[in-house]
């Protein structure tokens, strides 16, 4: 989201998400925020659609920001062992703790194109 004043919204001095979405950067005041926030986000709904769980579940609020801080993401074919490693590779990538790991919307969407057309005969239904 972007503010309409004008105004720079990078910084903030508030929290405000979903914190089982959130991406790490979030969670520090100090760091600036851009759309790789969004690219975690969207991370985290990919995994949660492929495995049917969150990656990061806590009862603790500080939990779940520290695993979202510091635990990485449990292993995807481990858990699905049948996901092409391509989509494992990206989910982890999207799951990056440091925002400049995940890659950048354009090649987010080049990569998601390229698996939507690599994979269209293997969703035909017969």
């Amino acid at each position: 989201a972007r503010r309409l004043d004008g105004e720079s919204n990078n910084r903030r001095q508030t929290l405000a998400g979903t914190p089982a979405y959130m991406a790490p950067e979030l969670f520090q005041p100090s760091q600036t925020i851009t759309s790789a926030a969004d690219v975690y986000g969207l991370g985290v709904m990919l995994y949660e659609t492929l495995v049917g769980t969150l990656p990061f579940q806590d009862e603790d609020p500080m939990g779940l920001v520290n695993a979202h801080l510091q635990t990485p993401p449990p292993a995807l074919r481990q858990k699905l062992p049948h996901v092409p490693t391509r989509v494992a590779r990206l989910v982890r990538r999207l799951l990056a703790k440091e925002p400049l790991r995940r890659p950048a919307l354009d090649e987010l969407i080049a990569t998601l194109a390229t698996l939507e057309i690599d994979t269209f005969s293997e969703r035909l239904v017969g």
